[in-house]
C-alpha cells in the first residue's frame, strides 16, 4: 500500500499516472443563494470542502460573473434551487461586438472573485489544489449574446466583429488569470460548451475557438499556473480534439453514452481525467447506483490517471449522503 499522501500529492500522483494512496476526488455545484458576494461565495466553497474533503477544489462561482462587467445583468430569487434570471445582455446586434472594451481585472465582478479566492485560500490552507473557474473565450461570448444561436449567426454574418470581441475577451482574462494566481489559485478550470458538433463544426472552432483558448491557457501557464483542468461540456464532446491543450486534468461527462468512457480516455489523454458519477445518480436517496458507477470507474481506469468526479456542475438537489457512499465504495474515507 502506498504511503499516506497529502491532497496535493494525491492529485499530482494521478496526473503522473502513479498509484496514489487512495482515489482522489473532486465535485462541484452551484449555491444560488450564496453566490452574490465574495463573502458568500467563500463561505459556500469552504463549507462544501469541509463537508467532503475533496483533493481538488473547483471554485464554482456564479456562471455569469465573466460578463457582468460588460453590462450583463441577472436577478436571484433567493431560492437555492433556482437559476438566476437574466435581465439584460450587452450584444443585441452584430455591431455591438465591436464596442466591447477590456475590463479591469481588479474591479467589479472580477475583483470580487479575487477577494473570494484570497479568503478561501486563507481559510483552507495550502494543502489543497484550488482552481478558479474561467470560461474559454467563445463561451464567454455566448453569455454576452442573446443565445448560442445568435452568436453562431454573428460568426457567420460578421466574423471580423466576433474576432475583435474575442481579442478583447482574451486581453481581459489574460490579466485576470495572473491576478487569480496572486490571490492563491493553483490554476484554472477552463470550460467550454462549444466543443460539440451541434454548436459549432470543427472547422469553425478551429478559427473562433482554439486560437483564443490557447492564448488564455498559455498566458496562465506562463504566469505560474501549476494545475489546469480542461472541461468539455455536453453530450458528443470532442474530447480527443482537446488532447493537445496544455492541461493536467480533463473533465467531461464520462458516463454519457454519447461520449468516450473513462476506459477510453484515462491513460490516453495527458495527465488524468475527472469523472465517473452521473448527474442522475447523485440525486438519488438510494446510493447503490452512485456506488456502482464509482466502482465501474475505478475498474475501467485501474485507479490511475483518474479522479472520481461528476459530469459537470452537480444538481442543487444532490444528496451529500449519496456522494459520501460513492466515495466510500472506492476507498475514500469520511471527512475527519
Amino acid at each position: 500500500m502506498a504511503a499516506a499522501m497529502s491532497r496535493r500529492e494525491r492529485v499530482q500522483a494521478a496526473v503522473r499516472g502513479e498509484q496514489p494512496d487512495r482515489v482522489p476526488w473532486s465535485l462541484w455545484r452551484h449555491f444560488y443563494e450564496r453566490e452574490s458576494t465574495a463573502d458568500q461565495l467563500a463561505d459556500a466553497m469552504v463549507g462544501w470542502q469541509q463537508r467532503h474533503d475533496f483533493d481538488l477544489l473547483k471554485v464554482n462561482p456564479r456562471a455569469h460573473y465573466h460578463v457582468e462587467d460588460w453590462g450583463a445583468r441577472y436577478r436571484y430569487s433567493g431560492d437555492p434551487h433556482q437559476r438566476p434570471e437574466r435581465l439584460d445582455y450587452p450584444v443585441k446586434r452584430a455591431d455591438d461586438w465591436r464596442r466591447l472594451q477590456p475590463n479591469d481585472p481588479a474591479r467589479g465582478a472580477l475583483g470580487e472573485q479575487l477577494q473570494a479566492l484570497r479568503q478561501i485560500r486563507q481559510r483552507l490552507g495550502q494543502d489543497l489544489v484550488m482552481v478558479e473557474t474561467v470560461f474559454l473565450p467563445l463561451m464567454i461570448a455566448e453569455y454576452l449574446a442573446d443565445s448560442p444561436d445568435a452568436l453562431r449567426r454573428d460568426i457567420e454574418s460578421d466574423p471580423s466583429a466576433v474576432h475583435q470581441a474575442l481579442g478583447v475577451i482574451v486581453e481581459t482574462f489574460n490579466a485576470f488569470t495572473a491576478r487569480c494566481l496572486e490571490a492563491g489559485a493553483d490554476g484554472f478550470f477552463f470550460a467550454t460548451t462549444w466543443g460539440v458538433p451541434s454548436k459549432l463544426p470543427p472547422e469553425l472552432y478551429a478559427e473562433f475557438g482554439r486560437p483564443y483558448d490557447l492564448q488564455v491557457i498559455e498566458t496562465a501557464r506562463t504566469a505560474g499556473a501549476r494545475t489546469n483542468v480542461l472541461h468539455v461540456c455536453g453530450d458528443g464532446a470532442r474530447v480527443f480534439d482537446f488532447a493537445d491543450y496544455p492541461a493536467e486534468l480533463f473533465s467531461y461527462a464520462a458516463t454519457s453514452p454519447a461520449n468516450p468512457g473513462l476506459g477510453e480516455t484515462a491513460g490516453k489523454m495527458p495527465g488524468a481525467v475527472i469523472g465517473g458519477l452521473s448527474a442522475e445518480s447523485v440525486t438519488e436517496a438510494d446510493p447503490s447506483r452512485a456506488k456502482a458507477e464509482a466502482e465501474r470507474a475505478r475498474a475501467a481506469t485501474g485507479g490511475r490517471h483518474w479522479l472520481l468526479g461528476g459530469p459537470c456542475s452537480l444538481s442543487t438537489h444532490e444528496r451529500d449522503e449519496t456522494l459520501q457512499a460513492a466515495a466510500r465504495a472506492v476507498g475514500i474515507p469520511a471527512p475527519a
